[in-house]
């Protein structure tokens, strides 16, 4: 089985803030862009993980797939989670693995709102979850799209 801890409650602050005082907070676009949004798979564990008393609503779910290989799917998640970058270590350019600001999958905040009715944790089946699960792709612009996954993916 795998758990999916899934972000419940935005970032209300930077929801909030209007494009015009980002200067007056140093927020570039890139940096709103990757703040946490409702829907967003924050990590993958497998079943009966002990997850912490603040992993619960309101700013987290937790999704239940039985029978989903928990490990594969971790795989996918995880590697949309870090990218390689060039970075400066005692004035050397290195390639080095940097955790990315934006969660890339998803799932929509319906299936949230559901989770959360149940208490904070709900129980789905495998291929109900791989439809809802989104992957978002940034393009040159940095605009953001967001396109379903198969279970291919996962295989």
């Amino acid at each position: 089985m795998a758990e999916f801890l899934i972000k419940a409650e935005g970032n209300k602050w930077m929801e909030a803030l209007a494009k015009e005082s980002w200067s007056t907070k140093n927020l570039t676009q890139e940096q709103f862009d990757a703040r946490s949004e409702i829907g967003d798979i924050v990590v993958v564990r497998d079943d009966g993980h002990p997850w912490g008393k603040c992993e619960c609503p309101p700013q987290y779910v937790v999704i239940k797939v039985p029978k989903m290989d928990w490990e594969k799917v971790k795989a996918v998640v995880e590697k949309g989670l870090y990218e390689t970058r060039m970075i400066t270590i005692d004035s050397r350019e290195v390639e080095q693995q940097v955790m990315r600001k934006k969660h890339l999958y998803k799932v929509p905040s319906t299936l949230v709102d559901t989770a959360i009715k149940e208490k904070g944790v709900l129980e789905i089946k495998e291929e109900e979850m791989v439809g809802y699960i989104n992957k978002r792709s940034l393009d040159v612009a940095k605009a953001i799209t967001v396109s379903t996954i198969t279970s291919a993916e996962f295989a």
